[in-house]
């Protein structure tokens, strides 16, 4: 299907739903970056409905955006609506000025919506029995291979080559915003490495992300044989992959989940964005020691040791995970410019420091016991006090501050 865009004395070209969706998805962000017509998550409505404007004509954008007001003389807040247009007029000029074969954020859009084309079968046979299901149920389902915030990742494969296909979660969630999302926060790391996650066909009406299925698992899944098999020149590695990303302004959220290793290729790195003003760029000395961090935690992970199996297992691992952190260590030292890397061997001893600290607790006799025993005695202390604040509530005694 084709459409035709006629407006006042602009050329009549020939252009593909791909190609006018790319162009609103670019015209929307440029206005949220430069200050224009949209805010928040009024530009969200677009996104809602760029099928519709991809196969229908040029019009004028209304949209209401509720302002919060206070009533200084009785103290209230209530909202305000206020009524905006973003007149036609105005992205028919963005059209002029940025055409598809001009604009470098059109072309690049229009790229990943044609290349979706010859993934769509493959992917709606994975997703058939998923697209409705709860977060619960997809978890459950045999493509499944992880979760983020916004969507879960479901594995299919294409002339014999692995993918991920990213799926929001809600249903009644924006998935074209999603997936304009997920551009934005790939594209600055297309072919830069092949251990960089890498995007390779999106979906708007689809509400969908293909990308290559990078080798490996993500350090949280990893057993002691794959810590054992990490080598000195996989760290290296790593560190180049780490310099090119800070080159690039990559931002890379420190979590393990978002790190891969595979034995035969090292780490990987996923799950990364551009800096922007909710991702300030770390400087790459942070990510460094952000990598040791992951590093620490490589294996079972626990955000609170609450429980005895917990403290064991984790003593259980900690000879494993100190070898690997003092090969990071040598690795780091190793490096020319040492100024980059005194963080990260700080963060490193530390760690090794506290490891060693639980497993010498667990192996104490006695020690697990009289943990708990003082954490239950905290707890209710807690819950003891929290109740005579309420009852001095209650009773209209005032806090003592």
């Amino acid at each position: 299907m084709f459409i035709y865009t006629i407006k006042k004395i602009m050329k009549i070209e020939q252009k593909s739903p791909e190609v006018i969706q790319a162009q609103v998805a670019a015209f929307t962000l440029e206005g949220v970056e430069d200050g224009g017509y949209f805010r928040g998550r009024e530009h969200d409505q677009v996104f809602r409905n760029i099928g519709t404007i991809a196969a229908g004509a040029v019009v004028d954008h209304e949209y209401v955006v509720n302002h919060q007001v206070d009533n200084y003389e009785t103290g209230e807040t209530y909202e305000q609506p206020t009524a905006y247009t973003v007149p036609a007029e105005d992205y028919v000029t963005y059209l002029r000025r940025h055409g598809a074969s001009t604009n470098e954020a059109v072309r690049r859009r229009a790229d990943y919506l044609h290349a979706y084309a010859e993934f769509k079968p493959q992917v709606q046979d994975a997703i058939a029995s998923i697209a409705e299901a709860s977060r619960s149920d997809r978890e459950q389902h045999s493509t499944f291979v992880g979760s983020g915030t916004n969507a879960s990742a479901h594995a299919f494969q294409h002339n014999g080559k692995d993918y991920i296909a990213k799926i929001i979660h809600h249903k009644d969630s924006n998935g074209a915003k999603a997936s304009d999302d997920r551009f934005t926060d790939l594209e600055r790391g297309k072919n830069l490495h092949p251990r960089l996650e890498q995007l390779v066909a999106m979906s708007y009406e689809d509400g969908i992300a293909v990308i290559e299925r990078m080798s490996g698992k993500d350090l949280w899944q990893a057993d002691q044989d794959d810590i054992e098999a990490v080598t000195n020149d996989q760290l290296t590695r790593a560190l180049d992959v780490m310099k090119l990303a800070q080159g690039a302004g990559l931002h890379f959220d420190p979590k393990p989940s978002n790190y891969m290793y595979s034995k035969e290729d090292g780490f990987g790195f996923i799950d990364y964005s551009p800096q922007d003003k909710n991702h300030p760029i770390e400087s790459y000395a942070e990510k460094v020691a952000f990598f040791a961090e992951m590093l620490s935690d490589m294996g079972p992970y626990f955000e609170m040791l609450q429980t005895k199996e917990q403290f064991i297992t984790t003593a259980v691992w900690a000879p494993h995970r100190i070898g690997l952190l003092h090969k990071y260590r040598e690795v780091c030292m190793a490096q020319p410019d040492q100024d980059e890397y005194r963080l990260a061997i700080k963060t490193i001893d530390n760690r090794i420091t506290d490891i060693q600290k639980t497993a010498q607790n667990v192996e104490t006799p006695g020690w697990l016991e009289n943990h708990f025993a003082e954490e239950a005695a905290r707890k209710q202390r807690l819950r003891e006090h929290v109740a005579q604040m309420q009852r001095n509530k209650e009773a209209g005694i005032p806090d003592l501050v």
